[in-house]
């Protein structure tokens, strides 16, 4: 098969580009809250409302972190998936049973980022009010989706839909092997 080096090239490159970008999301988001004081911090974080001018303690910064890691962790698996994926492209196994069940993988934790999501707001505002005095503590729930993440999740039922229909070529074609 003349692409099959191709592939192969593409697939050892992709992995490595995978658990980059998971070693990434981890550093981000542990800088976020090591350091929120800074720029970023004040512009991408949705959370500093809660506090409503009141000091982020080290408590907080700990249970912030782990709070949005709930998200990041599956969305870091979703990538140490896929980099399972592409090691297979790399050995040239393109319709292994590993690789179609790391699509399926990969799918799977893409689609839990959502339910991730909407859990860790109520929770991020529960930690960050917990030690305000009473009437100042909030609760805060939201039930909806940004574009991005309806478009991760869009990417996350494809990655699963194709998987479905590569575990039914590779069926298929076990069956047609077989008939004489």
């Amino acid at each position: 098969m003349h692409s099959l080096p191709s592939i192969q090239r593409l697939g050892r490159i992709m992995r490595i580009i995978c658990l980059l970008g998971m070693a990434l999301l981890f550093l981000a988001q542990t800088a976020i809250w090591i350091f929120p004081s800074t720029e970023a911090w004040q512009n991408t974080t949705e959370y500093r409302a809660y506090l409503h001018g009141h000091d982020l303690t080290l408590v907080k910064r700990g249970l912030g972190w782990a709070i949005t890691m709930l998200p990041t962790g599956f969305s870091m698996l979703g990538l140490w998936f896929l980099s399972g994926v592409f090691a297979q492209y790399g050995q040239g196994k393109i319709f292994s049973h590993e690789a179609v069940n790391g699509l399926r993988r990969v799918g799977l934790a893409g689609m839990a980022v959502i339910p991730a999501v909407l859990l860790s707001n109520p929770l991020m505002s529960l930690a960050m009010t917990y030690d305000l005095g009473p009437g100042n503590r909030e609760i805060a729930v939201s039930i909806g989706i940004s574009n991005s993440g309806l478009m991760a999740f869009s990417a996350a039922v494809m990655f699963y839909s194709i998987a479905w229909v590569m575990s039914e070529a590779r069926r298929n074609a076990q069956d047609l092997s077989q008939i004489v």
